[in-house]
């Protein structure tokens, strides 16, 4: 089930954080780029396997950090392509439900992410947050938005 937070997950202390990508080889904007900047392994973990194997949506991919922290990233192929946010939508919903189940699996006590699919890959939040509650009845899902600012003039 969802439990929502405010704030940057990237400056939490969550232990495992999953990601949305796209499996053709682009990983150098929206969420992707905020976790390349700040942990480039994660990158250089997804780029290998882009290379050697390629990806297929619904795959999951773990990276460990190696800064002692214990802290994994895990490389979510949930949309087949990219591009401009108006060609959209890129994500796959079915490769979300598949995800999501792989990391139940593996995480079975819970794991976090920013609103997976909702951004760059233009998918809908209301469908998105459907499938991960039917998919996590006994597993937290801590889903980080990031407060909107609000400018006074």
């Amino acid at each position: 089930m969802i439990v929502y937070e405010q704030g940057d997950i990237l400056a939490s202390k969550e232990l495992v954080i999953a990601h949305g990508c796209n499996c053709r080889g682009g990983f150098g904007s929206g969420f992707a780029k905020a976790v390349a900047d700040e942990f480039p392994q994660v990158k250089e973990g997804y780029l290998h396997r882009h290379n050697t194997r390629g990806w297929k949506l619904g795959e999951v991919q773990l990276i460990n950090v190696g800064d002692g922290s214990g802290r994994v990233f895990a490389n979510c192929a949930t949309q087949d392509r990219y591009g401009r946010p108006d060609e959209g939508p890129y994500v796959s919903y079915p490769a979300i439900r598949k995800v999501v189940r792989e990391l139940v699996k593996s995480f079975p006590e819970g794991f976090a992410m920013p609103k997976i699919g909702a951004g760059l890959a233009g998918g809908n939040w209301d469908i998105i947050e459907q499938i991960i509650n039917e998919e996590t009845p006994n597993t937290e899902v801590r889903v980080y938005v990031i407060p909107k600012v609000t400018i006074k003039s």
